[in-house]
């Protein structure tokens, strides 16, 4: 998320605002996608925990 902030800095200072989209974009994705992945795999942990019992 660093890079992509400092990427849509960067590009929305010595660019245009429309450059500092696809950075902009991808940091939002980053947390959705990100957030997804850990409550899969919180399910997964969760489902076999209850077969081993």
């Amino acid at each position: 998320m660093q890079n992509s902030g400092l990427a849509a800095g960067l590009a929305a200072k010595h660019l245009s605002p429309e450059a500092a989209l696809p950075a902009a974009i991808f940091s939002v994705w980053h947390n959705i996608s990100g957030g997804l992945y850990a409550s899969a795999l919180r399910r997964m942990d969760a489902r076999s925990g209850m077969q081993k019992k």
